[in-house]
């Protein structure tokens, strides 16, 4: 029987909903509305609660996240927004953080390079896989430093900040995954800005 998590994807990829603030191709019924908020309620479980129920791993098997990708300011979270550009409310699958152009984007944990090429809305973008189904992609970059195939440690320089594909000024959209689903990147974010004060 196909698990819940997997009919769930399922179904938001044949109503269009691939990525950060994808709308879909066509107007949405109220069901299929319902759906896409229920993605965000199972991001919330990703993060703590019903691990063993839906088959996604605990946090402590996240190694993506060990330290701040870059600096700057918190701009937009993680979650249903209405597009800064296009309008509309659709689904903002990470983070962004703002500073100015050319600032350092670092990899946020250990892993392999597995993509470094210009999407459409992300603009030029790095995906880094940290294994166990979870991978980071670091969005909008004027510059990648990385070659797909690079290993990389936590704290390495990957890219500099830009202002690429959809975006209205520099900043970097970071997003942690977990195999193709979105997961909200704060909790991760905020142990390891705590891991860092601590090590001070």
């Amino acid at each position: 029987m196909e698990s819940p998590v997997c009919a769930l994807r399922a179904h938001l990829k044949s109503v269009g909903w691939h990525g950060p603030c994808s709308i879909s191709p066509r107007k949405l019924t109220k069901g299929e509305r319902m759906i896409q908020l229920l993605a965000i309620i199972m991001t919330g479980l990703s993060m703590g609660m019903g691990h063993s129920a839906w088959n996604i791993p605990s946090s402590t098997q996240n190694t993506a996240v060990q330290v701040m990708p870059t600096e700057g300011r918190f701009t937009s979270d993680f979650g249903f927004r209405k597009h800064p550009i296009r309008g509309g409310h659709c689904m903002h699958a990470g983070v962004d953080i703002a500073n100015e152009k050319g600032t350092d984007i670092e990899a946020s944990g250990a892993g392999t390079v597995v993509s470094v090429e210009r999407e459409r809305g992300y603009g030029l973008m790095v995906v880094i896989d940290h294994g166990h189904g979870w991978t980071t992609r670091y969005a909008h970059l004027s510059e990648a430093l990385v070659k797909e195939g690079d290993k990389v440690a936590a704290g390495t320089l990957i890219a500099k900040m830009g202002s690429t594909g959809s975006s209205t000024g520099s900043h970097l959209h970071f997003e942690v995954r977990h195999y193709t689903f979105a997961v909200n990147p704060m909790p991760y974010l905020t142990m390891a800005r705590a891991a860092y004060a601590v090590n001070q």
